[in-house]
């Protein structure tokens, strides 16, 4: 299929397969597996909906539903890529009401779905309720509006009187009527918040008050759309289309998506594209998988894609690597592989073997290891592709943490993506990632930046290449993760990182003894690091830093420098 977004993906026949996540936070809810099953009913039946609404165009094929570890059901998997922050539905305790959150233009997806816990409270799921689910996906996915009103609301009123257009004739005034969009007269009557009759002022200038709504009568109804106005009717099941669309309606439609109707956005929508035209969508049983994510840390494989090692250096580590894969205890262990510098200049790494668990296919994740030296060339930095790897971590909120073994050679600063030391270490310290490291050396590395992370993350850090003990420091360092994976989540470090000042200093040979104060606004700091990069070489003999003004924001001394490799900004 074709990956549309972080989660969905839709193949050309309209098969969408989606993961629905609730929130790690949220509590159980009694009967989960009642919850579960009256969940499975709904999407089911918005399945069945949406191949009905489309003309038979769009239905779910599959759904993965990522649940809380403490809830007291049993997986059918452990979550590989999905997590809460890229699932298309979520579910929240949080969420007061159902909401779509599309921020794009009309006609393009968006990033998810918000659902109440108590969305699926019913017994039964019914066919409102469905078409509610509906009206959200249309928004999520085709990037549709709404075409009702809201009370109150001067922009998109829930009343309006019908102006007429320059080239009708002058007719008596229309009266006033509930905004919406149908392809027939929808009947009804108006009450108030109170039940009691409500309606226009007495000369018909003034439409309803702000609390009177207009009640559709339940049966005897002939309108079929539009689903994005009245879709809690129960003869509507159809969107607005280029004949029935109403373009005088004061409507987030209208006004978003330039007067078009519903259905003529749907087609010209990326995934109404994507399907061909012959395609072959079926109404069929959802595959449902429950999942939880697991207990382990996350492995990682950072490599040095300009640099390859010595042949013992990969033959150990792949020992390592497999011995730790094929360990009956990490059979739940998610390990990726990459390789720095990413082919994509806005990139810093890119994964030859997607995060996923090696220990179904061993011999396929080493030989990506194994063959992923020596094919780049070009700027590259690590210090980037570990922040980047923190980011990820920090968007799955994986309470186990992570491990990453970097490989590298020597460095090369790389101006495109340029990478604080104090925000790495920050980043890694917040995730509890720990950093290990084999690294070959060369004359251009001022200071070992590298193994300065490493020791401060918890892990271990050797250099490669002298031949003299390659062999038992490769040895030594996978021992350490071997260990560490078997321990289960990586502890929280004791090291708490605040940035207290960050800037560019100017050098002034005339001036080289002149203090700079820099304020730490921190009551419980105790140490301040300075990390240092020095792009005129001139300034590591000459520079010094000294305390600045006494005052209660300032600590009494400047405990240590540090200095970040050139190459390695």
């Amino acid at each position: 299929g074709v990956t549309l977004s972080a989660a969905v993906s839709l193949d050309e026949d309209g098969y969408y397969d989606i993961v629905i996540a609730v929130n790690e936070k949220t509590e159980q809810h009694g009967n989960e597996l009642e919850y579960l099953e009256r969940l499975k009913s709904s999407v089911q039946n918005l399945s069945n909906i949406l191949f009905e609404a489309t003309q038979g165009k769009f239905s779910i094929r599959s759904a993965d539903i990522l649940l809380p570890d403490h809830w007291q059901v049993d997986a059918d998997a452990f979550a590989t890529s999905q997590h809460y922050h890229n699932a298309d539905i979520r579910i929240s305790h949080e969420f007061l009401m159902p909401e779509t959150i599309n921020p794009t233009l009309c006609g393009y997806p968006g990033r998810f779905i918000e659902l109440p816990l108590n969305f699926f409270n019913k017994s039964e799921s019914n066919r409102i309720d469905v078409k509610a689910l509906l009206t959200l996906w249309a928004r999520y996915r085709w990037g549709v509006h709404e075409e009702h009103g809201y009370p109150g609301d001067s922009e998109f009123p829930y009343f309006w009187k019908p102006y007429r257009l320059p080239d009708q004739p002058e007719t008596e005034p229309e009266d006033w009527r509930v905004t919406n969009c149908a392809n027939a007269e929808v009947t009804g009557n108006y009450q108030n918040l109170d039940g009691e009759n409500c309606g226009v002022s007495d000369d018909s200038l003034y439409p309803p008050s702000s609390d009177c709504r207009f009640i559709p009568d339940e049966a005897n109804q002939t309108a079929t759309s539009s689903l994005m106005g009245f879709h809690f009717i129960e003869s509507i099941h159809d969107f607005c289309d280029s004949e029935t669309h109403n373009k005088r309606a004061p409507t987030r439609q209208n006004l978003y998506c330039r007067f078009l109707s519903v259905w003529e956005i749907i087609r010209e929508s990326l995934d109404f594209k994507k399907v061909k035209v012959n395609a072959t969508n079926s109404i069929a049983p959802i595959n449902y998988r429950i999942l939880k994510q697991t207990s382990k840390p996350l492995l990682y494989i950072l490599s040095d894609g300009v640099f390859t090692p010595p042949e013992s250096v990969i033959a150990g580590v792949a020992t390592g690597l497999y011995s730790i894969i094929n360990n009956t205890e990490n059979v739940n262990l998610l390990a990726t592989t990459t390789v720095f510098p990413s082919l994509n200049r806005t990139d810093s790494f890119d994964a030859l073997y997607p995060l996923n668990f090696p220990s179904t296919e061993p011999e396929k994740f080493i030989d990506f290891f194994k063959n992923g030296f020596g094919t780049r060339s070009g700027f590259r930095t690590f210090a980037a592709a570990i922040q980047d790897i923190g980011n990820e971590l920090k968007e799955r909120r994986h309470k186990a943490g992570a491990v990453i073994l970097v490989l590298k050679y020597g460095g090369d600063y790389d101006y495109f993506l340029p990478a604080y030391e104090s925000e790495v270490l920050g980043t890694i310290l917040e995730q509890n990632i720990k950093v290990f490291a084999l690294e070959g050396r060369d004359d251009y590395v001022i200071e070992p930046a590298l193994q300065r992370l490493t020791q401060l993350s918890g892990g271990s850090h050797f250099t490669i290449g002298t031949g003299e003990d390659d062999e038992t420091n490769v040895a030594s360092i996978m021992s350490a993760i071997d260990l560490t994976l078997k321990a289960g989540a990586v502890p929280p470090s004791a090291i708490e990182l605040y940035v207290a000042h960050k800037g560019t200093i100017l050098y002034n040979p005339e001036n080289t003894g002149t203090p700079i104060p820099i304020s730490v606004l921190y009551s419980n700091v105790k140490k301040v690091s300075f990390f240092l990069s020095l792009l005129n070489t001139a300034l590591s003999s000459n520079f010094t830093i000294t305390k600045g003004p006494d005052s209660l924001d300032q600590l009494p001394s400047f405990v240590e420098t540090y200095i970040w490799g050139k190459s390695e900004l």
